[in-house]
This record gives C-alpha cells, sequence and structure tokens, in this order.
C-alpha cells in the first residue's frame, strides 16, 4: 500500500505556480492530483481570515469579479498574510492606480442583490473609516 502524499505549504506551491508550473505539474511532482494543487491553492486565494475581517457576508456568486479580487489582494497585502504573486499585484496595481484617478473619495461596497454584488461609492464622512478601502454597511451607521 502506497504512502500517504501530501503537498508542501502554500507559499512553496506558490514559488512553483510563479516558476510558470501548472497545477497538474505541480500534482506530478508530489504524487497528487491537480485538483488536490488547485483546492489547496484556492484556499490561499480566498483566505478565511480576510473574509472574516470584511463587514458583509458574500454570496459565492459574487467572488468571482475583479472587485472582489481586487479588494482581496489589497486586504492580504495589508495583513501581510503572504507575498502577493505576480497577477495578484499586477491586479492590486490597477485597482490601487484606478482608485487613485477617481474625482472624489471613494470605497468598495457590498450589494448582495445585485449581479455583480460590490461596487464604489461615495465614502461617508463619520461613517465610513477613512484609512480603509472597505465600506462600513449601511445597516450599521444606527448602530451605536
Amino acid at each position: 500500500m502506497a504512502g500517504q502524499r501530501l503537498l508542501p505549504d502554500v507559499p512553496t506551491l506558490l514559488r512553483h505556480v510563479d516558476q510558470g508550473m501548472t497545477h497538474k505539474e505541480i500534482g506530478e511532482l508530489y504524487g497528487v492530483s491537480r485538483q488536490a494543487v488547485t483546492l489547496k491553492l484556492k484556499g490561499a486565494v480566498e483566505p478565511r481570515t480576510n473574509r472574516r475581517e470584511w463587514p458583509w457576508e458574500v454570496q459565492t456568486r459574487h467572488k468571482r469579479g475583479w472587485l472582489y479580487l481586487a479588494l482581496s489582494y489589497y486586504t492580504i497585502s495589508q495583513t501581510k498574510e503572504r507575498p502577493l504573486r505576480k497577477q495578484e499585484l499586477h491586479t492590486l496595481s490597477a485597482f490601487m492606480d484606478m482608485m487613485e484617478g477617481l474625482d472624489g473619495d471613494y470605497v468598495v461596497d457590498y450589494f448582495p442583490d445585485t449581479a455583480v454584488g460590490f461596487q464604489l461609492r461615495e465614502r461617508i464622512p463619520g461613517h465610513d473609516d477613512p484609512s480603509s478601502l472597505v465600506a462600513v454597511p449601511r445597516s450599521n451607521f444606527g448602530a451605536a
């Protein structure tokens, strides 16, 4: 009977990805399936620790949009949870450039009843944290 095969830690897997290896190639290197590599890396792209810091419960259908990903990478960069990959840095850079180019002070807010979910809205002084790009949900405005 073959021994249990284990994948290395996520930073090691991300280094392989940054070197241009496919999930299939990484799986072959460690004797596991492509799906096992994808599942382990999926946890790295959507870390649960950062989701708990967000003021919203995000629906699965909204977890693929550009603003969701950009805000995820922004959060990862702020918490220094892990180094961002090249494509993640590119997305984050484009997001930050867009935010700086806006005429006004905007935050990312979540509107679960819309098709895209995440949208920009103007920061509301006295309600939104002036040091964050994450909006405070409007349902919290009346909270003490």
